[in-house]
Order: structure tokens, then sequence, then C-alpha cells
């Protein structure tokens, strides 16, 4: 017993303590995340850090930046304290092996935010859950369709046919029909693709539930029969609401401000300053 709590502390040494050390001792710590005195904006930086993809263009990262903000301060309506949330986005970025912010990132951040000054999104004078994702199917799903309720009409549907030139677009999954003998077939779509009822074995199941059973990159697949396999190809990657990472970016090359590809994916919603005051 003893041997094997030698070795489970070795590995912990290893992998999680000496690297946080290391980066501690060669970038100082402003550069590591810790919960005493957090502030807002080191929160947000590292929350910015962990959702924004590598080589993000500018204004597409200040429009995650807002979207970031608006989360944050939904959370803080929701009665979370600012070290609750600097907690739970510490144990986050553990999970995934992510100790640090090396100087170059951290500036980085806290320039793209500041330029966004204190901007979050507003619905009817709210601040409401934000989504996004990778990569649509082609279209943004609408949000009073997904979750039967009017009070997600600020998630409208859009058009994001750039995310088809996504490379990672089609994804396939093969299963073996031995492995895998019941019949399948998709009874019901929404008006972007996803599926939203499959019969599987005669069970109903909603498409997200089968997505997640099945590791699928998204909701939007067809199921074919290929020989003693079964073929899904999926469309996109993500739940398809909200805001599409992969059209946001190429918006933003093509010239677009981070408040114009807002306003693209969030027609319903306006961009608008808000400081949260801590009490």
């Amino acid at each position: 017993m003893k041997r094997y709590l030698s070795i489970g502390l070795s590995l912990l040494f290893a992998n999680i303590v000496l690297p946080y050390l290391t980066i501690l001792f060669i970038n100082g710590q402003e550069c590591c995340l810790s919960v005493k005195d957090v502030t807002l904006q080191g929160c947000l930086m590292w929350n910015l850090m962990e959702q924004m993809p590598e080589h993000y263009a500018e204004e597409a990262a200040k429009a995650q930046a807002v979207i970031a903000r608006t989360n944050l301060y939904r959370d803080f309506l929701e009665g979370k304290s600012l070290s609750v949330r600097a907690k739970e986005i510490l144990a986050e970025g553990n999970e995934r092996g992510i100790y640090f912010l090396d100087v170059k990132t951290s500036e980085n951040l806290d320039k793209i935010l500041k330029n966004t000054n204190t901007n979050v999104l507003i619905w009817e004078n709210k601040i409401c859950r934000i989504p996004y994702h990778y990569c649509s199917s082609g279209k943004t799903r609408d949000g009073q369709e997904v979750f039967h309720s009017a009070e997600y009409a600020y998630l409208q549907s859009v058009e994001s046919s750039v995310d088809r030139e996504n490379t990672e677009y089609l994804s396939e999954t093969y299963l073996d029909k031995e492995q895998f003998p019941v019949d399948m077939e998709v009874l019901q779509r929404d008006s972007s693709g996803c599926v939203t009822e499959i019969s599987v074995g005669g069970e109903i199941y909603s498409g997200e539930e089968f997505q997640d059973d099945i590791e699928l990159a998204s909701s939007n697949f067809s199921i074919q029969n290929i020989g003693d396999n079964i073929r899904i190809l999926c469309k996109g990657q993500g739940h398809g609401l909200g805001y599409s990472q992969y059209g946001g970016e190429r918006l933003a090359e093509s010239g677009k401000s981070y408040k114009q590809i807002l306003k693209y994916y969030f027609p319903a919603m306006t961009v608008s300053s808000l400081a949260w005051e801590f009490s």
C-alpha cells in the first residue's frame, strides 16, 4: 500500500506540482491562477484562455471576451461569488493540464478584455446565458425550438454557411453491427437539420442523448448501413446554439468588428456596457 501511495505522490509531483513550480519560477506568481485576492479581470483572463481556439483572429477573440464576461455576470446573478467561480475555473484548467498564463498570453488576454471595455450582451434588459460552439452545421439552432420556451427567444437561428469550409466540418463514426445489433431510425429534425428524436431498438431518444452516448461531434447526423457496419456522418461540431467560433473567426478575417460579429450571431441582442458592482 505504501509503495502505491509513493508512486501516486511521485506522479502528482511530476505531472502537476513540478510544472506549476517551474512556471512560477520562470514567469512569476502573477501568471499563476490564485483564488486568494482574485480579480474579475484575472478570472475573465483564465476563462477566456480556456474558451478560445488557438490562433484566434483578434476581433473574434473580442467577441468571445464579451460572451465570457456575459456568462460570468450571469453566474453572479445565479448566486455564485467571484471566488467560487475562480475555484471552478482553476479546477477546469487543472483537468486540462493548464496551470499558468505565460507573460505573452497574459498581456494579450488583458489587452483583448480592456479593448471590449465592460461590454456584455443584453436581451430585454436581461443578462442571459450565452452558448457557443466550435462549428455549426451551416446554420445555428433556434433557442425556442430547442428548449420549447420563449425564455430562449434571444437565440435566433442564423445562416453560417462558411462553417462548411472548415476541414473538421464532417466527421464519421462506424459501429459494428455485431456489437450494435439494433435498428436505428431518425424520426424528427429541427429547422437546422439537427436530430431531435431517434428510435434505437424501439426506444425513443433525443438527438443530444444519442450524440452523448455514441460520442458524436454533433446532433446533426445521418445513418447509413454499409456492409457489416453502421456509418454515422456528422455535420459541424458542438451543440449548434448561439455563437459559431469558426464562423466568427471568418467574419473577423473579412474585416468585421467584434460588435458586428456578435450582432450577426445574436440579432435579437444588443452589446451594452455594464460594470459589475461588488459589495
